[in-house]
């Protein structure tokens, strides 16, 4: 009974996100645009419930149902039907490579009953959609500086609390294991993006064997399934340079604006998927502005991340519970000696067994890559997270030691993307779209 109502409640967030992008004509098929849909779903709930929290009112789960149900009404008035087409792949080879995909998946589901929730998937993401179950809000002594729960980051954006919190409200109980259940969903999801986003590009094959890669690969899975937000950085850095491509190449506003979907959930999700926004969407513009293309909906589209995370800004700026990322209280030999440990730590990890062959891929992306534009912009990102571990105001060797591996884990979906789809050359073919 349980599992009905989780995978109800996963449902209605897909509609959500669904409906939403047919009002605007930007859906597309295939798993990548499954994952739009989701994408966009928890976005508009994270939305919801950052605009609750500010304002005070408690979450109800009739709220985003209303908002569902009005969606609906508005498609079937408009005729923008929310159909899904998903289609086999082709190649004999890439079946049984995606089959082999979902064996990890549905061992880590399975190992998720028992709760695999790790330290900060339980003291940060799983403790605030806690406290949204208990008191239907984020109550106000919980934003005080330097507060008894300053542990917790409140600052941090709401995309994985509200849909933990949303997914406790069918289950009728704030139970770790599903949160790290949402975090074996995000895995999955992210997984299908990997093929969705490939599969054009580098053909089923090498986008089946990517798709198999992210799906084994231990860095992501056990964090995915411990309930951190790192996964969901993953994806939309991935999804998001695959549509960001597409866009560029092909003037295709509604390419930007699924692009602008998936950076506004890394954006709604922790402070590294507003890096990714950042990151992709100045190479984005640049790139539309260079060829003479840009036109206010790209620039709109590739704006939604900031303008959906501003409220949440916003009020976190004035609660003062923001988190210092940076310092200038640094001397020159101070700033080499960080320097030294990063990227020897950064070597040291690409140097695992489990690395090399993406390190390899990613070189192969580098020499023979066909566009700029992902490699540029994946390069950006890395530049973008480097500087926290140079310039951080707390101690450099405890963060190296505590997140550095999940930071750069995040980074290989797209690592491979980069990589593979420069291998066969660029070739943009786009799935079905279904705004109609």
């Amino acid at each position: 009974m349980i599992a009905t109502k989780v995978a109800l409640a996963v449902g209605v967030v897909w509609l959500l996100g669904a409906f939403g992008l047919a009002q605007v004509g930007v859906r597309r098929g295939g798993l990548l645009g499954l994952a739009a849909d989701f994408a966009a779903g928890v976005v508009v709930l994270a939305l919801v419930g950052s605009i609750a929290v500010i304002t005070g009112m408690r979450l109800s789960p009739i709220a985003v149902y209303a908002l569902v149900a009005a969606f609906a009404v508005v498609a079937a008035v408009r005729r923008r039907g929310v159909g899904v087409a998903l289609e086999l792949p082709r190649d004999v080879v890439a079946r049984p490579l995606l089959v082999a995909a979902v064996l990890p998946i549905l061992l880590l589901g399975l190992s998720s009953l028992g709760d695999r929730l790790w330290w900060d998937g339980w003291a940060i993401w799983a403790f605030k959609a806690r406290m949204l179950f208990v008191d239907g809000t984020l109550p106000a002594a919980y934003f005080e500086p330097r507060g008894r729960l300053a542990f917790s980051h409140p600052g941090y954006p709401l995309a994985v609390p509200m849909l933990d919190w949303w997914l406790f409200r069918h289950a009728g109980a704030a139970d770790p294991a599903i949160a790290s259940i949402a975090g074996t969903l995000w895995h999955a999801l992210l997984v299908g993006a990997v093929f969705g986003a490939l599969r054009s590009r580098a053909g089923e094959r090498l986008a089946a064997l990517a798709a198999l890669g992210t799906a084994f690969f231990w860095p992501i899975a056990f964090y995915a399934s411990g309930g951190t937000a790192d996964v969901v950085v993953a994806i939309a850095l991935v999804a998001g340079l695959s549509e960001m491509e597409t866009g560029v190449a092909n003037d295709d506003v509604a390419s930007s604006t699924r692009s602008g979907v998936f950076l506004a959930l890394g954006a709604m999700a922790k402070a590294e998927g507003l890096a990714v926004a950042c990151a992709v969407g100045a190479v984005a513009l640049f790139s539309l502005l260079r060829r003479r293309a840009l036109r206010r909906a790209h620039v709109l589209a590739y704006a939604l991340p900031f303008i959906v995370l501003a409220p949440w800004q916003a009020f976190v700026a004035i609660r003062g519970v923001g988190r210092d990322f940076f310092t200038i209280a640094i001397t020159p030999a101070e700033l080499y000696d960080r320097a030294v440990i990063f990227f020897g730590a950064v070597g040291t990890i690409a140097l695992k067994p489990t690395w090399l062959p993406i390190v390899g891929l990613l070189a192969l992306g580098i020499v023979r890559r066909s566009s700029n534009e992902a490699w540029i912009a994946l390069a950006g990102y890395f530049a973008a997270i480097a500087a926290p571990y140079l310039f951080t105001p707390v101690d450099h060797g405890w963060l190296v030691d505590t997140s550095l591996v999940r930071v750069l884990a995040a980074c290989v979906p797209a690592a491979l993307y980069v990589a593979l789809a420069g291998t066969v050359g660029k070739t943009v073919v786009e799935d079905r779209v279904h705004a109609t």
